[in-house]
């Protein structure tokens, strides 16, 4: 119980960050970056209209294939959780979180708010690495087996 508590809170505090970086992206006047690593990473405000890796589908497929994505992992992680199989609920979590927040961003603004770019052309954000590293936990981490 307490390895589940302390999963839920390390995704809320990562879900919080991402917030955070985005509100203060958003807060830049236009064109105006941070340069955190010269010619590597710069801070700015990147308006991402598309999904994963600037791909140009955007609107309303977006959403559906957002949500259908989420609605997916969420039955998945209940399911595991109601048979006591609460071992991969962080990676869950990240995943949901992270996706979340690109969601809201998505209905919100109609854009993904992206925040860190790397070599002037690759655009995240931390919900973005909370995806992936949720996804990779879930693949690579094998349920309990439930007791017969």
């Amino acid at each position: 119980m307490v390895h589940q508590r302390r999963a839920a809170l390390i995704a809320g505090a990562a879900l919080i960050t991402d917030r955070i970086f985005k509100a203060v992206a958003q807060s830049l006047p236009d064109g105006v970056s941070v340069q955190l690593v010269p010619g590597v990473a710069e801070f700015t405000l990147f308006k991402n209209p598309g999904i994963a890796f600037s791909l140009n589908v955007s609107g309303p497929v977006v959403w559906l294939i957002s949500l259908a994505i989420l609605a997916a992992v969420i039955v998945i992680g209940a399911r595991d959780l109601r048979r006591g199989r609460g071992e991969r609920l962080f990676a869950y979590a990240l995943f949901v979180l992270g996706a979340f927040s690109n969601l809201y961003d998505r209905i919100a603004y109609g854009y993904t708010v992206d925040y860190l770019l790397f070599f002037g052309r690759s655009a995240v954000n931390a919900a973005d690495a909370m995806i992936l590293a949720g996804a990779l936990l879930m693949f690579f981490t094998e349920p309990a087996k439930t007791p017969k």
